[in-house]
């Protein structure tokens, strides 16, 4: 292999570490907006100032790989602006953490799975050596880097066959479950905020002369509560 190839690889090698970071984070925040498109892209409209620091650097990166220079130049510029990314997409303390649950899991392994499969395609003729194709490769690596925080969306979709059997699964048996219990009462609770703390008060209200159980923590997701 020559020079500009090796070049290539390292940049390759750097640039899973901001992107992975920034992919991870963005799952994070995905969880807490309960996986929902909408809520998702909305909070992210409104927190848009999060994600200043990582579109700079991505522009920065796309500026460097359009200039009519070689191949080093492009490799070695795209290596050291994703070193630079890497502190800048360390997640902030959050007051709840990303739980690796089996959904999480599955799309993190789709997201891999997906940003494999588009550089792949594009690193084949890589290898041959032609110049142009070395660049479209440093390319790929810096859009998937500047559209990373949206990649749990793009895995959202592509699984969304898989997620709505498992939920489905769980509803059916939770139905079977509530009819195994014919009396008992279900109260749900609703609203934007102080869900889980009317829960506690109810269920020490009722305890007093009820057997009463209640979701644990903050399961108040359709989901959570099936589950």
């Amino acid at each position: 292999m020559n020079i500009n190839l090796y070049l290539v690889i390292i940049a390759a090698v750097i640039f899973l570490f901001p992107t992975a970071m920034a992919a991870v984070d963005s799952m994070h925040f995905f969880q807490l907006n309960s996986y929902r498109f909408d809520t998702h892209t909305k909070w992210m409209k409104e927190n848009s100032r999060k994600y200043l620091t990582h579109a700079i650097l991505a522009i920065l990166m796309l500026i460097a790989l359009v200039f009519d220079a070689g191949i080093k130049f492009k490799a070695v510029s795209l290596s050291f602006l994703l070193i630079a990314a890497i502190p800048c997409e360390k997640p902030k303390k959050a007051k709840k953490p990303l739980v690796y649950t089996p959904r999480v899991k599955r799309m993190l392994f789709t997201e891999l799975l997906f940003a494999a499969a588009v550089l792949g395609l594009i690193a084949i003729p890589s290898f041959t050596g032609a110049e142009k194709h070395e660049t479209y490769f440093l390319l790929a690596l810096a859009l998937i880097y500047a559209f990373a925080p949206m990649l749990c969306l793009v895995a959202n979709f592509i699984n969304k066959p898989v997620e709505l059997s498992v939920n489905q699964y769980y509803t059916n048996d939770a139905k079977r479950i509530l009819k195994s219990s014919p009396d008992l009462k279900i109260i749900g609770i609703t609203g934007s905020y102080g869900k889980t703390s009317v829960k506690y008060y109810l269920t020490t209200l009722l305890k007093s002369k009820y057997n009463v159980l209640m979701t644990p923590e903050s399961y108040n997701t359709p989901m959570g509560v099936v589950k």
